[in-house]
């Protein structure tokens, strides 16, 4: 027994007796720590006894943990299952949790929630208004199965957070995972939108986001929190399309299957937008065709980010619709880069004050079109660099602003620059009259 202190087993451990922790104590089984040319065995816990710790304690267990026994955690306090491996919980007997977090670290589904007791019943706040008194559940490690079954309010705890591991199959309903999910792996799941991920976090086997239970249309995503870094990498089978919104704040979303052939379409009525990175998975050999028929946007420095760019990298973009660097209320000027091997803009790309840099490769005299019809234009302190083999067919216009053509920042970076207009440049300075 402890009190405040520390109770740690580096081995297996039987117990049919008692192991407690009264007030905020900690028990801990978990596998000593690995040296070089050493292979410490997982531990084992065997419990047909008691195990508890009192208000505010933590239990820590290996993998392999059996029980027929009670394991008991106070008001507050945390009970953390395996170390992230694939051997399940076996329980037979009396796991309780009064207002407590359960972690999970592996292998798990619903029915084995079910056999634990959990705190349940309301609370009345301040203004008269009840919320739920309960448990959490952190899933952190391991796989969570919950084909055919909803990971949300008929799971039995009030919270769940995923922050690691593997929700597999089933639906996810957000609003019972509180403050997005902040890392893991979504693994052919049904996500009841609107959806935020604040950490890294990847989709595979085609997890799509709905708007609602009836899952006719596609819900809303935003990868980030505007403060803390988060990547969402979208490895589900292609092509992918964005039919709703996508907010970036300050996060990455990356695209297709590594080393594969992938392509992107943003439907008419989808957007990509905010700050922050927008690719295919470029850095594994792959490739990554992008096209826009809705609206992909760079909005400014949001409240809290680091950042008020925009970076979109593709083999190939092409523009059917509507590109801009528009500032928002309360934003800074926002700065959008596209750089790929073959530029086509069949219709605006626009800037009120913020900058825009497009980039092609220089090596095809095709790589970068502004087709008839098409606009690129820049309002009012804008900054407008078009580089790589341009050949405008369209109107280029920028009025008190900057227009750079064939500009790079380093020169050595294109050899072959080449400069073909065919349609309408201008660069206009208003006149500003003052009266006396």
């Amino acid at each position: 027994s402890a009190d405040t202190g520390m109770l740690n087993f580096s081995s297996s451990v039987t117990n049919s007796g008692q192991i407690i922790a009264t007030g905020a104590g900690t028990i801990n089984i978990t596998p000593a720590t690995s040296y070089i040319g050493y292979s410490v065995p997982t531990s084992t816990t065997a419990n047909s006894g008691t195990m508890s710790v009192g208000a505010g304690g933590h239990i820590t267990l290996g993998e392999g943990v059996t029980n027929s026994g009670t394991i008991a955690v106070g008001n507050g306090g945390t009970l953390t299952l395996g170390t992230g491996g694939a051997v399940a919980l076996n329980n037979t007997g009396t796991i309780s949790l009064t207002g407590g977090t359960l972690v999970l670290r592996n292998d798990a589904n619903a029915a084995t929630l079910s056999s634990f007791t959990l705190l349940s019943g309301t609370k009345t706040n301040p203004d008269a208004s009840t919320s739920p008194v309960g448990d959490t559940l952190d899933i952190d490690g391991g796989t969570f199965d919950n084909s055919g079954a909803s990971l949300g309010a008929g799971i039995g705890f009030s919270v769940i957070t995923v922050t690691g591991g593997t929700v597999k199959g089933g639906t996810l309903d957000p609003a019972l995972v509180t403050g997005g999910v902040a890392g893991g792996t979504l693994d052919d799941v049904a996500v009841i939108g609107p959806l935020t991920t604040t950490g890294p976090v990847t989709f595979t086997g085609g997890t799509q986001i709905y708007a609602d239970a009836s899952r006719s249309a596609a819900g809303a995503l935003t990868v980030g929190d505007g403060i803390n870094s988060a990547f969402l990498f979208i490895q589900n089978p292609g092509p992918l399309t964005v039919t709703s919104s996508v907010t970036l704040n300050n996060g990455g979303l990356y695209a297709g299957q590594p080393g594969a052939a992938n392509s992107l379409t943003i439907a008419a009525g989808g957007s990509v937008s905010g700050n922050g990175a927008f690719s295919g998975y470029l850095f594994t050999g792959g490739s990554f065709a992008l096209t826009n028929n809705g609206t992909l946007a760079s909005t400014g420095l949001n409240p809290g980010a680091f950042s008020n760019e925009l970076t979109v990298s593709a083999t190939s973009f092409v523009n059917n619709a509507s590109v801009t660097a528009n500032t928002a209320s309360g934003a800074g000027a926002p700065v959008l880069y596209i750089t790929a091997s073959a530029i086509t803009n069949n219709a605006t790309i626009s800037t009120d004050a913020g900058d825009l840099y497009l980039q092609a490769a220089d090596t095809d005299p095709d790589g970068f079109v502004n087709a008839a019809g098409a606009e690129i234009t820049g309002g009012s302190g804008s900054i407008v660099s078009l580089v790589g083999q341009f050949t405008n067919n369209g109107t280029v216009s920028v009025t008190d602003g900057q227009l750079f053509l064939q500009t790079v920042l380093e020169p050595t970076v294109l050899t072959n620059q080449q400069f073909i207009n065919n349609g309408t440049i201008t660069r206009r300075q208003q006149r500003h009259h003052h009266r006396r």
